[in-house]
């Protein structure tokens, strides 16, 4: 497999793993039912066309001129997704336009009359449209601001178009009432235009457009042209991916009457909801070289913090922000199947991928505490870092120690991080007495459940190398190197974090003097018998 295509499955398997991030995290709306939201969704994917058209802007700004309605997709937290509905504002010549937004449900449309007359101000608009209730999870007004903004200035009238869920009791429901909405003001403006923004899952032609055309057929209007804008279909994004076109196309068509102007990639879109819904930026970056600079400043602080040089340390590191893959193909040609399968493993569960012996770093997300994890993990590999162990039960407490500097160095930069492990151990516990409970995975839980009996045993004197290795065969499932890494990674993910927690913590507390920190840095734990040595019965690397 050539590194283009390589690179293609990399973006591919990363898109997944955050598809998973995102559902686990969001649960369905109360007023919507999760099947009717996945059908919604599997409809717009359906009506996409196996063969696109790849198109021109010139193309577009004439569909656009010929049209009286026009739909705009959105993605909520992507900045560029308003910005691109502002480019098709400004697109339109005419003065007499009318613009709806489902920013902003119906029933407040005094509020939005009072605001674009310039009679209350943002403060009491976003309270009297209940804003933040409407958008609990994250906050999009910054990004909607200047759509009502340019509205002002051309003098349009703004239309609300959302739903409150006595009005829509399911998301079909919701498109009937925003075409209604759209077609009372084509009736109510003869001379306008009318530009809409509404969600990308509302624009598949069954959905909105279908509304639109019944109601205005209601109405007598049949003749009304509607012109459908996506920008952010994942599909066809990988389309182009695929054919190498991605950052060349900027215009697709689907059909006569619909088109893809793409915001961003489909990676770019996810890392915007994860930024929103976390409150730690995933993506932000301005360039490559910003990304290189937020990194190398966590290595220089924790150096500085451990008594460590580090000054060209990392001179002849790649270093790559969210999505970023295309700079691996500068240095792909000299990987093995066996590197780009380990970087595939860990871009599919959304983990980054540290591999300073390749001089290769991939940031998965920019949150400040991930970033200074991956910092502590590259700057441990950099100092002292060996080949990784083929002994199983080597592998196993090795990465454990690992996972426990990334901990500790992510904790020096934000102490209020927590070990997920209790957590989630419980978490596994109720999901082993309701196996229809689906935000687990059957991997996790067994991990969680095997950490547990790790966690209440280690620090038993008693508690010998082989001890967890013999307690699952004892299970009848074969020793540590019978584990796939689907349960090994999240095991000495938890064993791991735990220790670095007990790191930090006696760190801080004064019984881990600095010096003993910098030793654990400079220790090579993938030695044989390095990281649980046979004669010692417990993990006393890391402890003081």
């Amino acid at each position: 497999m050539g590194t283009a295509r390589r690179l293609d499955a990399l973006q591919r398997s990363l898109y997944a793993s955050n598809e998973r991030q995102i559902r686990q995290m969001v649960s369905c709306p109360r007023r919507f039912a999760r099947t009717d939201l996945d059908r919604y969704e599997r409809e717009l994917t359906r009506s996409i066309p196996d063969r696109i058209e790849v198109s021109t802007p010139a193309a577009l700004r004439t569909a656009i001129g010929r049209a009286r309605v026009i739909l705009v997709g959105d993605y909520h937290t992507l900045a560029q997704s308003q910005r691109g509905f502002l480019r098709v504002l400004r697109a339109i010549r005419s003065g007499k336009i009318v613009v709806g937004l489902e920013f902003v449900a119906a029933r407040f449309q005094r509020a939005v009359d009072a605001y674009m007359s310039g009679t209350i101000d943002d403060e009491v608009f976003l309270r009297r449209i209940e804003y933040r209730k409407s958008w609990p999870s994250y906050q999009v007004w910054p990004n909607f601001q200047p759509i009502f903004q340019l509205a002002r200035r051309r003098q349009a009238r703004v239309i609300a178009l959302d739903c409150i869920p006595g009005e829509c009791g399911s998301v079909f429901s919701r498109a009937e009432f925003a075409a209604w909405k759209i077609a009372e003001a084509l009736r109510e403006h003869p001379r306008h235009k009318v530009i809409v923004l509404m969600g990308e899952a509302h624009l598949a032609p069954e959905h909105l457009p279908a509304a639109l055309h019944r109601a205005l057929a209601r109405l007598e209007m049949t003749s009304t042209r509607v012109l459908t804008i996506h920008q952010n279909l994942d599909p066809v994004y990988f389309k182009l991916m695929s054919r190498g076109l991605e950052n060349e196309v900027d215009v697709v068509r689907l059909a006569e009457d619909r088109f893809v102007m793409p915001a961003s990639s489909p990676i770019a879109a996810q890392h915007s909801f994860l930024a929103a819904m976390t409150g730690e930026d995933y993506a932000h970056v301005p360039d490559r070289a910003a990304v290189r600079r937020e990194f190398l400043r966590h290595v220089r602080d924790l150096g500085r913090i451990l008594g460590i040089k580090v000054r060209g340390l990392m001179d002849d590191v790649l270093i790559c922000g969210p999505g970023d893959l295309e700079p691996f193909a500068e240095r792909g040609s000299s990987f093995d199947d066996a590197t780009w399968l380990f970087m595939a493993s860990q871009i599919a569960v959304g983990e980054s991928v540290c591999l300073p012996e390749k001089g290769v770093v991939y940031l998965a997300n920019m949150s400040p505490t991930h970033v200074a994890e991956e910092a502590a993990h590259c700057l441990k590999a950099r100092l002292a870092g060996g080949v990784v162990p083929t002994d199983p039960i080597d592998f196993l407490y090795s990465r454990a120690l690992h996972e426990a500097v990334g901990y500790f160095g992510a904790k020096m930069f934000n102490p209020k991080r927590k070990p997920p492990t209790r957590a989630l151990i419980r978490e596994a516990v109720r999901r082993a007495f309701d196996p229809e409970a689906e935000d687990l995975s059957p991997e996790i839980v067994f991990a969680a459940q095997a950490a547990a009996w790790h966690r209440m045993r280690q620090g038993r004197t008693a508690f010998h190398r082989d001890a967890f290795d013999l307690h699952l065969r004892a299970m009848g499932l074969g020793g540590v190197g019978d584990l796939g890494p689907e349960v090994l990674r999240p095991i000495y993910h938890f064993l791991g974090y735990e220790l670095g927690e007990r790191m930090y913590v006696a760190f801080r507390a004064g019984r881990m003097t600095t010096a003993q920190v910098r030793r654990v840095f400079l220790s090579d734990f993938d030695a044989p018998g390095a990281a649980f040595p046979p004669s010692n019965p417990r993990c006393s690397q890391v402890k003081s």
